[in-house]
């Protein structure tokens, strides 16, 4: 996947340069359970951040091993934060 790097976390979602390279990534994605992370850019209360990550990382656990995808944008605040918890 080719993403516009002039952007620190790419540009359009990760948006895709090439037919062959939506392919692939429908492939790879076919069949597997997907979970969309969405939310604002700065958190309004400080322990938010904390309960993100606490939250990414109890995801994590429980569905290791059984293929399940967690989609961000990449943009800064919340989805940074589980990307990184």
């Amino acid at each position: 996947v080719d993403l516009d790097h002039s952007h620190p976390f790419g540009r359009n979602c990760g948006a895709m340069s090439i037919q062959g390279d939506r392919n692939d990534l429908s492939t790879r994605l076919a069949a597997r359970l997907r979970v969309c992370i969405l939310g604002g850019t700065a958190f309004l209360n400080t322990e938010s951040a904390d309960l993100v990550k606490a939250l990414a990382s109890e995801a994590d656990a429980r569905f290791a091993g059984q293929g399940v995808i967690f989609i961000t944008c990449g943009q800064q605040g919340i989805q940074e934060a589980f990307a990184k918890g």
